[in-house]
Order: C-alpha cells, then sequence, then structure tokens
C-alpha cells in the first residue's frame, strides 16, 4: 500500500475505524491519542488524524455542556423557573438554537412578570391596567384573556356598585324629605287636636 508496511497500514485502519466509532458515539475514549508511526508520511496522516480528533472532542464536550444546560433550564421551568441558559453564543455553537431558546425562556419570563404585575396592581384596587396579548395564543393567550376580563368585569362591578350606591343615597335623601314632612304634618296635627281638646274643656266648663 504505496510502500507503506502491512503493520502500520492496519494500524492505520484501526486508528480511522475507531476515529467512525468514536464520532458517531459508539465508543466515549480513543485509545491512540499518543500512538506514533515511525514513518513520516503515516505520522503526518496521524498527525491530521489527531487534530481532528481534538477538535471533535471538544465539540462533543460543548454539545454535552449544551445539553445539560438545556435539560436543567427545563427542569427548572417544571418549577416555574424561566430563565435564559447561560450558554454563550459562538461560532462553535448552534447558534440559531441557542437564541431561540433564550429568546423563548425571556419571552415566557416577561409575560409571567407582566401578569404577576398586573395582579399585584388589582390587590391594590386599581382594575384598569391590563396585558397586551402580543403573539401569545391558545394556553397563555387564554391566561392573558383571563386576566384582562378579571380586571374589565370587576371595574364593571364597581362601578354598578357605585351607582346603586349613588341611587341609594339619592333614595335615602327623598325618603328622609317625606320623614320630616310626615313628622311636620304630624306636628301640626297635634298641635290642632290640642287646641280642639282644649276649646271643647271650655266650652264644657261654659
Amino acid at each position: 500500500m504505496f510502500g507503506i508496511s502491512s503493520k502500520d497500514a492496519d494500524q492505520l485502519e484501526n486508528i480511522i475505524e475507531e476515529i467512525l466509532d468514536y464520532s458517531l458515539g459508539k465508543k466515549n475514549s480513543f485509545r491512540y491519542k499518543e500512538f506514533r508511526f515511525k514513518d513520516k508520511k503515516i505520522e503526518k496522516i496521524n498527525q491530521m488524524i489527531q487534530h481532528k480528533l481534538q477538535e471533535l472532542t471538544e465539540t462533543k464536550e460543548r454539545d454535552l455542556l449544551a445539553t445539560g444546560m438545556f435539560v436543567l433550564s427545563m427542569d427548572q421551568m417544571k418549577l416555574g423557573i424561566f430563565r435564559p441558559t447561560k450558554l454563550q453564543v459562538n461560532a462553535n455553537i448552534d447558534s440559531l438554537t441557542i437564541n431561540y431558546f433564550n429568546d423563548f425562556t425571556e419571552q415566557i419570563s416577561k409575560i409571567i412578570y407582566q401578569i404577576s404585575s398586573t395582579l399585584s396592581i388589582y390587590r391594590d384596587g386599581d382594575f384598569t391596567d391590563t396585558i397586551d396579548q402580543g403573539v401569545f395564543r391558545e394556553e397563555l393567550g387564554m391566561l392573558i384573556n383571563a386576566v384582562n376580563h378579571l380586571g374589565s368585569s370587576t371595574s364593571v362591578l364597581l362601578c354598578n356598585s357605585l351607582q346603586n350606591g349613588l341611587d341609594l343615597q339619592d333614595e335615602a335623601g327623598t325618603l328622609k324629605q317625606a320623614v320630616e314632612a310626615l313628622s311636620t304634618a304630624s306636628n301640626q296635627q297635634a298641635a290642632n287636636l290640642e287646641e280642639t281638646a282644649a276649646a271643647m274643656e271650655e266650652m264644657t266648663s261654659n
């Protein structure tokens, strides 16, 4: 094989086969990192393989780190904690995936904060605040609409209660006037009765 000894050819074949298995995930380690060939041509090929192996190892380590951080972030989401990952986007990591995931978690975190803030405002008695639904649909959209509906329906309820109170106040004022008029009439009638009784008593005496 191009002047290569049978032993070196077999060893090179073993190295190539093992690095392919390593790249495919069939093996977790590579046994030939320190192996060197005496033949300069073969050793040059071996050095190229070793260099590519180093790049592959670093890529796999970054992939494992990214996977671990994704799993950690998903576990936090199960507990209600929505935070972007701490992964830094660079040329060696899939920037599209990282950016998409971080944008997603950031949007979820923001809308949850808005919902919490709006409910806190409602708790203080101001039901005029609303949440912009934005792009959210389905479950989150339903939650946002429910909070907004809570604010609007409570505002209507309070307005109706206020109007009923004002109407009741007006009716109470009218009732008060009627009672005062009745009281005045009763007093006048009592006075008239007293005068009539006095007159009758005088007539009786005569």
